[in-house]
């Protein structure tokens, strides 16, 4: 009987984002993979944890906490005290209106940096800490606006006349242009893709590129010496946009996409 509710547990942990990270570069203090299991932080449930065979925890850090982060060193401290050792997973996501994650905005750059340095440095020293990670499902929060995309065709074509030449259009000011009608000038090409809608897939691969590559360089000038992990990516299109600096990708999908019943 208890072989089996451990069976099941694992299963379900597995469908619902058990992860296995093997030979990850750069993991202090030992050679086992890291096992972990998403969204489970608990501290009165580490013993559980450790029995069920996982080697580590994947735990993100509370913005409410105390500015030296108390609460999230004694998680740390406990799952230390299972052998189990910590993703510290960075909240690079904010959901927050004036701060999406976005590359242009110097607002959200400033802010970021300034959370992960926070982060990094308090816990950088701490043996338990065995990776970074950054946050999860960006590709449903990224700010993928009006005025960046125009600053990535400015950078393309440098000129309006330019712009018109490879789209066939009318353009007369960069201010006339955005990405709902970049693609609506596209709806009746074969899959609906033409010049300016690949225009904007271009732009939107860039700024997911951009905003993760701004993560990763605060996190490795910080501390060069542990692996970094993406957050849970759930888009085929995000995976091919991870810049090098990560040493761990970790793609995600639903159960339910899975398996729809």
């Amino acid at each position: 009987m208890k072989q089996t509710l451990l069976l099941t547990v694992l299963l379900l942990a597995t469908a619902q984002a058990l992860c296995l990270a093997a030979d990850a570069p750069g993991v202090q203090g030992t050679q086992r993979p890291l096992v972990f299991l998403y969204g489970a932080q608990d501290p009165d449930a580490m013993g559980t944890l450790a029995a069920l065979g996982m080697t580590a925890v994947h735990i993100a850090p509370d913005l409410a906490d105390s500015i030296e982060l108390a609460e999230f060193s004694r998680t740390i401290g406990i799952a230390a005290a299972h052998g189990l050792k910590t993703v510290v997973s960075i909240p690079t996501v904010s959901q927050s209106f004036d701060r999406l994650p976005s590359p242009g905005s110097e607002r959200y750059r400033g802010w970021v940096a300034d959370l992960i340095e926070r982060v990094v440095t308090r816990f950088k020293d701490s043996p338990d800490v065995v990776a970074w990670a950054t946050g999860d499902f960006l590709e449903d929060a990224i700010d993928y606006n009006s005025a960046d995309f125009r600053a990535f065709l400015v950078r393309k074509y440098g000129t309006v006349s330019a712009l018109n030449d490879w789209w066939g259009t009318g353009v007369r000011s960069w201010g006339e242009i955005h990405q709902r009608a970049a693609l609506d000038l596209d709806r009746d090409m074969p899959f609906g893709v033409g010049r300016a809608s690949v225009d904007v897939a271009e732009y939107r691969r860039q700024a997911f590129h951009e905003v993760m590559a701004h993560w990763a360089g605060v996190i490795r000038r910080l501390d060069a010496s542990r692996p970094i992990m993406t957050g849970r990516i759930r888009r085929y299109r995000g995976l091919g946009s991870v810049p090098d600096g990560y040493d761990i990708v970790c793609p995600y999908m639903d159960p339910g996409v899975l398996e729809a019943d």
